[in-house]
């Protein structure tokens, strides 16, 4: 008897820190608004999806940047971020040096004056995008 009550409470415990995926580890958090899931309004909301919308915080060159529609990303250094369907219509953006921007939507951004050396914008939406000065060269626009 005294090693059946051990084995019942240990039992207990597992199945408490459990989550519903029933893997025994802790659920995954949806709602840390986290690139490419977060919500598209901004960072106080809090999505439950699991699409990507592709919206959220990323995290490049040892900064945080919530991307997200109409963004003012002017002054963030996107340098190699990996942007891969990202939600940046009307955003203004500036350094997107060897950026990942494939299939990404940038209809309607500004992107006057802006560093896209080598940037990957394959498949990307550039309607309507404020292009004036920028730098493209040795960028992908296939498909774009």
């Amino acid at each position: 008897m005294k090693k059946i009550i051990p084995l019942i409470l240990s039992t207990l415990l597992l199945t408490s820190c459990s989550g519903p995926d029933s893997s025994g580890g802790v659920e995954f958090s949806k709602t840390d608004n986290s690139f490419p899931y977060g919500d598209c309004r901004g960072s106080g909301y809090q999505t439950h999806s699991t699409e990507e919308t592709g919206c959220g915080w990323i995290t490049a060159n040892d900064k945080s940047y919530y991307i997200m529609p109409d963004a003012n990303l002017n002054d963030a250094n996107l340098f190699e971020a990996n942007l891969r369907g990202a939600n940046l219509s009307g955003a203004n953006l500036t350094d997107l040096d060897s950026a990942n921007l494939s299939g990404a939507n940038l209809s309607g951004a500004n992107l006057n004056d802006a560093y896209l050396y080598g940037a990957n914008l394959y498949g990307a939406n550039l309607s309507h995008a404020h292009l004036e000065h920028a730098n493209l060269d040795h960028a992908n626009l296939g498909n774009a």
